[in-house]
């Protein structure tokens, strides 16, 4: 396996998750660690189909270096994994939707928290106020959040991400989400788990470690294709 040297990735914000959104926003950069990887991959063009390389990236608002293997599936197509942090806690929380209190799982990352809302429970809801300000969902919000649609039959997940009176925005793809569903479903199990979830963007996976009480390891992997290259004047 070739291995890059330090490579850095920053958002203008500083954050360290979510497009769009303010600086501590918890992981959404980190799914963004794929794509950005992926075109380093690419400019290595000894890297044969089938060979592995890591990238090792200093990413704005992650306090450890991140590293991400990409595997190269074709020309211009990779299979990226990427370590993810782990939650500060799991656990059930009371939530005010559209006037109706739900209890619901909240999984809490640095910066985010991300809760799980069973996909048939409150998605019509969800789905009509997709056009409001993150103040606008309910009560008892954080200030970054986001709202899971888990549908744990189909292995389905539609992320809804919010940062209070900026933005709410329907990621087709949300890696700290993704994760989040992987560290639940480890602590409930009590046992390592690997999902993968549909969503709108493409399907994600996750593998979940888990040992001695707690959730010791995530992992998301996903496909990235270079679709286009050019020069960004900024």
């Amino acid at each position: 396996m070739a291995v890059y040297t330090l490579s850095r990735l920053y958002r203008g914000s500083g954050k360290s998750c979510g497009r769009k959104t303010p600086a501590n926003d918890g992981g959404g950069i980190l799914r963004q660690c794929q794509p950005f990887s992926g075109g380093m991959a690419a400019q290595k063009k000894n890297l044969q189909i089938g060979e592995k390389t890591e990238i090792t990236l200093e990413v704005s608002g992650a306090e450890e270096l991140v590293r991400c293997e990409m595997k190269r599936e074709a020309e211009h197509r990779f299979l990226g994994r990427v370590a993810m942090p782990l939650p500060q806690t799991i656990e059930k929380r009371a939530f005010t939707l559209d006037g109706e209190r739900i209890e619901l799982t909240a999984v809490v990352f640095a910066g985010i928290t991300h809760i799980l809302v069973p996909a048939s429970l409150w998605a019509r809801e969800c789905r009509k106020k997709g056009g409001t300000r993150g103040k606008g969902l309910g009560e008892g919000l954080p200030p970054v959040f986001g709202l899971l649609l888990f549908d744990e039959q189909e292995k389905s997940l539609k992320p809804l991400v919010a940062v209070e009176d900026v933005s709410l925005i329907w990621e087709r793809g949300c890696g700290s989400g993704t994760s989040a569903v992987g560290a639940y479903l480890a602590a409930r199990e009590k046992k390592d788990v690997t999902v993968s979830l549909k969503q709108p963007g493409g399907v994600m996976r996750a593998t979940a470690s888990y040992q001695n009480g707690a959730v010791t390891k995530i992992e998301i992997t996903g496909s990235v294709a270079i679709v286009a290259e050019g020069t960004a004047y900024l």
